[in-house]
């Protein structure tokens, strides 16, 4: 089961025991417009590729895989999050019974690399929590936890070079592990990752230049689905104050002086799928149709809230399975 499939299945649980707020207090907010067609889609979007209905697809509804020399990406579908590099050519995703590898396809000659094995490349018991490649694209930059010696839970970020499979640890002063977002900004500088907190230091950015953590000032919950604007100055996310509470997409500048809600009234954490220029893209879910999810567009000020509806919409079942209607 991949991170998508298992946020359905909570949300089907809290739906069914009635651990979400009632529907009639909660509102989307700013309310969304409905995009009928891929002509009115911003143009710097066009080309964009997201992963929707189990598949790679291009934001204007055409199929990664109906495009001409694009071979079956059915190997990887049924892997944890798979995405794509910034130049397109390879795909990277964690399989394994323990989430301990990282595949790497490459969509020019259809081979499937093992970048990682961490019974080899790291200490004992490590176990992969999510990946990023570089701006390059040279590398895949990973998070990972062990356990040690003393009994406690460490971890750490990592990077595999696509070439010479070299693997190093980076060794973070202060990093708490990143399960399901990372993502690391284009100047190659920053990092910033999901993580959950009890209180208002939310300590998710990484420099990489320093090897330390960054904190940030804002609410306790659970952040998550990370990603940094093109400018590298801000990051989009997601945030639950706690399990089951409406979800809300937020925007903050990384030297923590600029907090604000794009988005709010989100049934589940949201899938924030990229940023771009001024566009955010994500896969969420409203309170009036708890069991669907859709592809929405923000403006990174907050403005206008599009849905794509001539994507249409992917729901699950009463038993939890998804289903494309």
């Amino acid at each position: 089961m991949n991170r998508k499939q298992t946020w359905q299945v909570f949300v089907l649980l809290f739906f069914l025991t009635g651990c979400i707020t009632p529907v009639k207090n909660i509102v989307l907010e700013p309310a969304a417009r409905e995009l009928s067609s891929p002509e009115e889609l911003p143009e710097v979007l066009v080309h964009e590729q997201i992963y929707w209905q189990d598949r790679f697809v291009y934001l204007d509804g055409v199929s990664v895989e109906d495009v001409p020399d694009a071979k079956l990406l059915e190997d990887i579908r049924v892997y944890s999050s798979p995405k794509f590099s910034h130049n397109g050519r390879y795909v990277a995703y964690v399989y394994g019974s323990f989430f301990n590898k990282i595949g790497l396809w490459n969509s020019v000659s259809n081979e499937h690399t093992e970048l990682v094995d961490t019974s080899r490349d790291l200490p004992y018991d490590a176990r992969i929590g999510s990946f990023a490649f570089t701006p390059e694209d040279d590398k895949v930059l990973f998070s990972f936890t062990w356990h040690g010696n003393d009994g406690n839970v460490y971890a750490d970020l990592a990077t595999i070079d696509i070439t010479t499979r070299q693997v190093e640890q980076l060794n973070i002063n202060g990093f708490q592990v990143a399960f399901y977002g990372l993502d690391t900004s284009l100047d190659g500088k920053w990092v910033v990752t999901d993580m959950v907190t009890l209180d208002s230091q939310i300590c998710l950015l990484v420099n990489l230049e320093q090897r330390n953590t960054k904190c940030l000032v804002y609410e306790k919950g659970w952040y998550d689905s990370v990603n940094f604007t093109p400018d590298n100055n801000h990051i989009v996310y997601s945030h639950n104050k706690e399990i089951g509470s409406p979800s809300s997409i937020l925007f903050s500048k990384i030297d923590g002086t600029e907090n604000r809600i794009l988005v709010s009234g989100l049934a589940k954490s949201a899938w924030i799928q990229l940023a771009a220029d001024n566009e955010v893209v994500f896969i969420g879910t409203a309170y009036d149709n708890l069991t669907c999810s859709h592809v929405y567009i923000i403006n990174q000020d907050g403005s206008d809230l599009r849905k794509l509806a001539y994507l249409g919409e992917e729901c699950i079942t009463d038993e939890g399975a998804p289903v494309v209607p």
